[in-house]
C-alpha cells in the first residue's frame, strides 16, 4: 500500500509538471509572437540600415542603461523647453518642410524617369533614322575628296547631353598628314573653303529647297581649288529636278568650262554703264543672232572690223550712237 501511495504521489507531481511545462510553451509562443511584432513594428519605424546600426552600437548594454539615457535626453527636452518654449514649434515647421520638399522631390523624380523613359523611347528611334542621314552624307562628301586627290569623313559627334550632338568634318588634304578635324587653327583658309562648300553640296541630296545661294565662296581659294569647286557646282546642280543655284562673285577664273544649264548674269555699275533701254536693245540683237544661228545649225560669220553693217554689237557703241 505504501508504494502504491508513493506512485500515486509521483504521477501527480509528473502530471504537475506537465501542465508547468505546457503553460511554459504557451508563455513562450506567446511571448516569441510579441517580439516578432514589435521587431516588425520597430523596422517599419526605423528599419536597420547602416545609420541604425550605427546608433545602436552607441546605445548602452543594458535596459536599465537604456531607461537611464531615457530618461536623461527627457530631461534635456524639458530643459529647453523651458528655455525656449518655440523649439517644438519651430520643430514642427521644419518637419512639415522637409515633408514638403520629400514630396516634391519624390514627383520630380517619378517626372525625370518619365522623361527618360520618353527619351529611350525616342532615341530608338532617332538615332537610327540620324545615322542614316549621316552616313548619306559621309558617301557623298568623301567622294567629293577622292575626286579631287584627298580624303574626307563626317562623323556623329556623341555626347551625354543631346544639346552637344554635332557633326565633326574631318579632312586631310596632304598624304603626309592624317585625318584632322576641321578648324581654322590647324587647315589654312582656302582649305575651309573648299571643305565647306563640298560639304554644303553633300547635304543637298537629304534637303529640299527652291534654290541656293552661296556668295563668294572662291575667296581665299588658289586657282586649282577654285576651278575645282566651280567644276563640282557645274555637275551637281546642273542635273535635272535640281533647285537653281546662284553663285554670287566678284569674279571668275577665265578657261572654265560653262554648259549650257550655266546663265552667266554680269552685274554692271558705275557713271561709265549704259542705260537699261539701250542694254535691252543690245540683249535682243544677240537673242536674235543666237537664234539665227541655231537655225541654220552652222557658225555664224562675223567681222568686227568697224563697219557700220557688221552684226557684231557692243553696248559701248549703242550708247555713243
Amino acid at each position: 500500500n505504501e508504494l502504491k501511495d508513493k506512485e500515486k504521489i509521483s504521477l501527480q507531481v509528473l502530471a504537475d509538471l506537465r501542465k508547468e511545462v505546457e503553460q511554459a510553451n504557451a508563455e513562450f509562443q506567446t511571448a516569441t509572437g510579441e517580439a516578432r511584432r514589435l521587431k516588425r513594428d520597430a523596422e517599419e519605424k526605423a528599419p536597420l540600415n547602416e545609420e541604425t546600426k550605427s546608433i545602436l552600437v552607441e546605445l548602452p548594454d543594458t535596459l536599465e542603461q537604456v531607461d537611464e539615457l531615457v530618461h536623461e535626453t527627457k530631461a534635456k527636452i524639458e530643459a529647453n523647453i523651458s528655455t525656449n518654449p518655440g523649439v517644438i514649434e519651430d520643430y514642427e515647421k521644419r518637419k512639415a518642410q522637409i515633408q514638403q520638399i520629400e514630396h516634391r522631390l519624390s514627383e520630380q523624380n517619378n517626372n525625370m524617369d518619365n522623361f527618360k523613359e520618353q527619351i529611350q523611347k525616342i532615341s530608338k528611334q532617332w538615332i537610327p533614322e540620324m545615322e542614316a542621314i549621316v552616313k548619306q552624307i559621309n558617301t557623298t562628301f568623301s567622294g567629293f575628296f577622292q575626286s579631287i586627290g584627298c580624303q574626307g569623313e563626317v562623323d556623329l559627334a556623341r555626347h551625354d547631353d543631346f544639346d552637344q550632338w554635332g557633326l565633326e568634318i574631318k579632312v586631310r588634304f596632304r598624304d603626309q598628314d592624317r585625318l584632322q578635324i576641321l578648324d581654322s587653327r590647324v587647315q589654312s583658309g582656302g582649305e575651309r573653303s573648299v571643305s565647306t562648300m563640298l560639304f554644303l553640296i553633300s547635304l543637298h541630296e537629304i534637303t529640299r529647297c527652291p534654290f541656293r545661294v552661296v556668295d563668294e565662296i572662291n575667296q581665299g581659294m588658289d586657282p586649282v581649288n577654285e576651278k575645282m569647286i566651280f567644276e563640282q557646282i557645274r555637275n551637281y546642280s546642273c542635273r535635272p529636278g535640281l533647285p537653281q543655284y546662284f553663285l554670287v562673285t566678284p569674279k571668275l577664273l577665265p578657261g572654265l568650262n560653262f554648259t549650257r544649264g550655266i546663265t552667266v548674269h554680269c552685274v554692271f555699275n558705275g557713271p561709265y554703264s549704259i542705260h537699261q533701254r539701250e542694254w535691252d536693245e543690245a540683249s535682243q540683237l544677240w537673242r536674235k543672232k543666237i537664234g539665227q544661228s541655231e537655225t541654220n545649225k552652222r557658225p555664224h560669220s562675223t567681222h568686227d572690223n568697224g563697219d557700220p553693217d557688221s552684226d557684231t554689237v557692243h553696248p559701248k557703241k549703242l550708247r555713243h550712237e
